[in-house]
């Protein structure tokens, strides 16, 4: 890969991992066991003792927060 796309991959990593970092802890957990660990919504709600549609009521929180903090900045 060359650097500059390495360097570009890099700099969008870190990014994403400061956005997940901000958000609440149990949307946080709930989107990195879904979408990065890519386990079920109900092995998920088994896992942090919720409903399903709480899961999914998180998820959805949780997604729109993260968009919105990886938007770029008004102006920028």
């Amino acid at each position: 890969m060359p650097r500059p796309r390495r360097a570009e991959a890099e700099r969008s990593s870190a990014r994403v991992l400061a956005a997940l970092s901000a958000l609440p802890a149990q949307e946080r957990h709930v989107l990195v066991l879904t979408d990065l660990l890519g386990l079920p919504v109900p092995a998920v709600a088994a896992e942090v003792g919720r409903t399903d549609a709480c899961v999914r009521a998180e998820l959805a929180r949780g997604r729109h927060r993260l968009v919105a903090l990886l938007q770029p900045a008004a102006g920028a």
